[in-house]
C-alpha cells in the first residue's frame, strides 16, 4: 500500500462527514488509485501539465509508469479478490455484476468495516439513493456487506433478518450461512444456530477455520449432547490446536464420565493458555472427582485469579449445581417391590457455582468456606443467580448460620421464578423481531411453546426443593417470623407460576404488577 493512500482515505471520510460530496468522491477516487500513481511527487490539486507531456511524448520513464499502472491492480482490489474467493456460490449475474457499477464505494465500505467503523458504514446504506446505483442495492454483495455492518454494530436481529432475506432469494452460500448462525448464537437461539452451522458445514466440505466447529461443540454442550460435542471439538483440533478446543474436549469427556481423558484434555488446554480461568475450573472439577483435593485447591486459586469478569458467556456459563433426588414409586405389577427412581434437578449457574457445589459434595464442612467464596464471586458478577444463592445457603448452613441461609433460600424462590419469566419473555421478543413477517417460522415458535411447559415444571421442582430446605432450617431458628415469610413466599410464587402462560409472556403483555395496578 502506498504511504499516501491512508491520508486520502481518511480525507474522504472527513469530507463525507462534513457533507461535501464532491470532495468525498475526489479523495475516494485518489485512495483507489494504483500505487504507481503516487511515485511522481507532485501537487495533486494542480492542473495537469499538458505541455510537458506533449514535449516528451516518448519519455521512457513515462512509458514505464504507464505500463506499471496498467499491470499493477489498485490496492483495495485484494479485498474483493478475497471476498470473491470467500463467496464462490453466488452466480455472477445475481451477486457481483449489479454491484460492479459501485465497485469503489463497496470496497470503501469494506474498508470502513476493517477499520471498525460499522456505524459510519451503515450511514451510507441509509443514504443508498445518493451513493449507489439502483441495480447495486439489489445485489447479494450489497446485502451481505450491510448485514456484516449490522453484525459488527451488535444489531444481531437486523443482521439475521438481512441474511435470511439474502438466503431466501435463491443461492446458498457458506459465509452467509455461518454469519446467520453466529447471529442466532449471539441471540442465544440454540436450535436455529445449530441448524445453520450444520448447513454451512454440509455446503462446503472443508471449512477454512475451526471456529464453526468450536461453536457447534459449545451448542451441543448446551443441548447436553455430549457425544456430538466431543466429536465437533475433536474436529476443530484437526484445523487448529487451540486452548478452547482442548477445553471443549475436556468438558465433553467430563460430562460423559471419562475423568482420566477429561483431565488429560484439560492439561493440554492449560499448556496452550495458562491464563484461561475456565481451564483451571475444569481441572479443579476433575481433581475433586478423583479425590485429589490438594491439587484441586491449587487449581481453584488459579480459577479465582484468572476467570474473566462478567464471563457469563462461553464455556464458563455452562454447568452449575445439580441436585440428585430419589423418588419411590409403586409398580402395579410388583406391589411388594420397592421401586426407586433417581431424578436430577439441573440448577445451572455456571462454572463457579459447579465448583462450589462440588466442594460441598466432596468435602462437606471442610469445603464450606471455599464454596462460600466461589458462590459470592458468582453473585458479584450476576446478583440474580438463583443457583449461586442456593449453594451459598448450603455453605452457610454447614457453617451454622441458619438465619443467613434461610435468607438466601428466600432469594432463590424469588429469582428462580423471575429469571424464568425474564428469559422466556426475552426469547419471545427476539422471535417476534426476527420472524413476525415469516409464516414458515411458526414451527420454530411452536417448538418453543412446547419447551415452555417443560421449563415450567423444572421451575416448580426448584421451588419445592428450595422450600424443603427452608423447612429443614425451621427447627434451628429462634423466631417464627422467617418461617411464616418462607411459607408465604412459597405459596405466592407457586400461584404466580400456575397462572403463567405463553400468551402472558408475549411482547406487549401486561406484567403481574401492571395487572394489579389496573385492578
Amino acid at each position: 500500500m502506498a504511504p499516501q493512500v491512508l491520508p486520502f482515505f481518511f480525507l474522504s471520510v472527513c469530507h463525507y462527514l462534513a457533507g461535501d460530496t464532491a470532495s468525498f468522491e475526489k479523495y475516494l477516487a485518489l485512495a483507489f488509485k494504483p500505487a504507481a500513481f503516487f511515485e511522481n511527487e507532485r501537487d495533486l490539486n494542480a492542473p495537469p501539465d499538458d505541455e510537458s507531456e506533449e514535449e516528451n511524448p516518448g519519455n521512457e520513464k513515462s512509458g514505464e509508469d504507464t505500463q506499471t499502472s496498467c499491470t499493477n491492480p489498485a490496492w483495495p482490489e485484494g479485498i474483493f479478490d478475497e471476498l470473491e474467493e470467500m463467496l464462490p456460490i453466488f452466480p455472477k449475474e445475481t451477486f457481483f455484476e449489479p454491484a460492479t457499477v459501485d465497485f469503489p464505494i463497496l470496497a470503501f465500505l469494506l474498508l470502513l468495516l476493517k477499520f471498525g467503523l460499522p456505524s459510519l458504514c451503515l450511514s451510507f446504506f441509509d443514504r443508498a439513493d445518493d451513493f449507489f446505483h439502483s441495480a447495486t442495492s439489489q445485489s447479494g454483495l450489497f446485502t451481505f456487506v450491510k448485514a456484516k455492518a449490522l453484525f459488527l454494530r451488535k444489531d444481531f436481529v437486523g443482521a439475521a433478518r438481512a441474511l435470511r432475506e439474502l438466503l431466501q432469494s435463491g443461492p446458498r452460500h457458506r459465509q452467509a450461512l455461518a454469519l446467520l448462525a453466529e447471529s442466532y448464537y449471539r441471540l442465544h437461539l440454540v436450535h436455529p444456530a445449530v441448524e445453520f452451522f450444520l448447513k454451512s458445514i454440509d455446503f462446503l466440505d472443508q471449512p477454512r477455520d475451526s471456529v464453526i466447529y468450536l461453536r457447534l461443540g459449545e451448542l451441543m454442550l448446551r443441548q447436553k449432547n455430549y457425544e456430538e460435542a466431543h466429536k465437533f471439538y475433536r474436529k476443530s483440533l484437526e484445523y487448529a490446536i487451540t486452548s478452547e478446543g482442548w477445553l471443549g474436549v475436556a468438558v465433553s469427556l467430563y460430562r460423559l464420565g471419562n475423568l482420566r481423558g477429561a483431565l488429560e484434555a484439560a492439561m493440554a488446554s492449560n499448556e496452550q493458555d495458562k491464563d484461561r480461568g475456565e481451564t483451571w475450573g475444569y481441572l479443579a472439577l476433575c481433581l475433586l472427582s478423583t479425590d485429589r483435593v490438594g491439587e484441586a485447591d491449587l487449581c481453584t486459586r488459579f480459577l479465582i485469579k484468572n476467570l474473566r469478569k462478567n464471563s457469563r458467556g462461553g464455556l464458563a456459563a455452562l454447568g452449575g449445581a445439580t441436585t440428585e433426588k430419589t423418588v419411590r414409586k409403586i409398580d402395579p405389577d410388583l406391589l411388594l417391590a420397592d421401586c426407586v427412581e433417581i431424578k436430577y434437578i439441573d440448577w445451572g449457574g455456571g462454572l463457579l457455582v459447579e465448583v462450589a457445589d462440588t466442594y460441598l459434595c466432596k468435602k462437606g464442612h471442610y469445603g464450606a468456606q471455599t464454596a462460600k467464596d466461589l458462590a459470592e464471586m458468582a453473585l458479584h458478577e450476576y446478583p440474580e443467580n438463583a443457583a449461586a444463592h442456593k449453594v451459598l445457603s448450603q455453605a452457610l448452613e454447614w457453617q451454622g448460620q441458619s438465619e443467613a441461609a434461610l435468607g438466601e433460600l428466600l432469594s432463590v424462590m424469588r429469582y428462580v421464578v423471575e429469571n424464568f419469566k425474564d428469559a422466556f419473555r426475552q426469547k419471545r421478543k427476539c422471535f417476534y423481531d426476527l420472524f413476525y413477517d415469516v409464516e414458515e417460522q411458526h414451527e420454530v415458535v411452536h417448538e418453543e411453546e412446547k419447551r415452555f411447559a417443560e421449563q415450567k415444571l423444572a421451575v416448580q421442582a426448584k421451588l419445592s426443593e428450595a422450600y424443603d430446605q427452608c423447612r429443614n432450617l425451621f427447627p434451628l431458628l429462634s423466631s417464627s417470623e422467617p418461617i411464616q415469610e418462607a411459607a408465604r413466599m412459597h405459596k405466592k410464587y407457586l400461584e404466580e407460576l400456575s397462572r403463567l402462560s405463553v400468551s402472558s409472556l408475549e411482547p406487549g403483555a401486561l406484567t403481574e404488577r401492571e395487572l394489579e395496578s389496573d385492578l
